[in-house]
């Protein structure tokens, strides 16, 4: 594919590719939290963040083979641009990068992009009302007309983990009983990159399954890169 919409998304509604992402996104919050359960989690480098996807996703998606949606190599690739521009700050050019490798159309791009703004435009504001934004930006993009749902499939998936993981880190920046918070690092603002990372892992592994096995690998694939780069991006 090169930017333009080619999914397996025919049979699929609006109501089921949303249940299809908001489960995606449940069982990424799930993993974070079982990837809290094993020791010095908060110092995984990314192969040991991702071994600890791989293990998760195995057990939440049993019917897949979840190593063949992308490679270590791969996802290695794409984490260590991640981890590349959350240390310039400057996680909105990822959404470029996916569409020169032909993963994003124009519209999602400009999607991925509006919602990393909204992130950065709200970083001051209190964690509920970041969360209310991003239930703003799904609903406007389900009221879209001039947008297929072929197209809209990724913006759903992106809409959904963008709602939860900011839901995620917002809790660990507030709550001290959840696992992933810190007494050191307590500005909102590191919290929500926390979740620019989450969320641009899950797009790129979200596109790369779209595109071999509709939407039920690209969950799949969301869940497993999504993961991974939140737990292992460092500041």
């Amino acid at each position: 594919m090169k930017n333009e919409c080619n999914y397996l998304c025919c049979g699929y509604t609006t109501g089921e590719l949303i249940t299809i992402y908001t489960n995606a996104a449940k069982l990424h919050n799930m993993e974070l939290m079982y990837v809290a359960t094993l020791p010095n989690f908060k110092r995984f480098t990314f192969d040991q963040a991702f071994g600890a996807s791989l293990n998760f996703c195995s057990f939440a998606y049993p019917t897949v083979n979840v190593n063949s949606i992308i490679s270590k190599e791969d996802a290695t690739i794409l984490f260590n641009e991640i981890q590349e521009l959350t240390n310039k700050n400057a996680l909105g050019e990822f959404a470029e990068i996916l569409y020169r490798k032909g993963l994003l159309t124009t519209v999602q791009k400009s999607f991925l992009i509006q919602i990393l703004n909204t992130l950065n435009l709200f970083e001051a504001e209190k964690p509920e009302l970041v969360v209310a934004s991003m239930y703003g930006l799904q609903n406007n993009m389900l009221g879209r007309t001039d947008v297929s749902l072929e197209e809209k499939a990724l913006m759903i998936g992106m809409s959904c983990i963008a709602i939860a993981t900011v839901e995620f880190w917002a809790d660990a920046y507030s709550d001290k009983n959840n696992p992933w918070h810190s007494n050191t690092l307590k500005a909102l603002p590191y919290w929500l990159r926390k979740g620019g990372a989450d969320l641009l892992g899950f797009a790129a592994g979200a596109a790369v399954g779209l595109l071999i096995g509709g939407p039920a690998l690209s969950s799949v694939g969301g869940t497993l890169v999504g993961s991974a780069c939140s737990n292992a991006v460092k500041e």
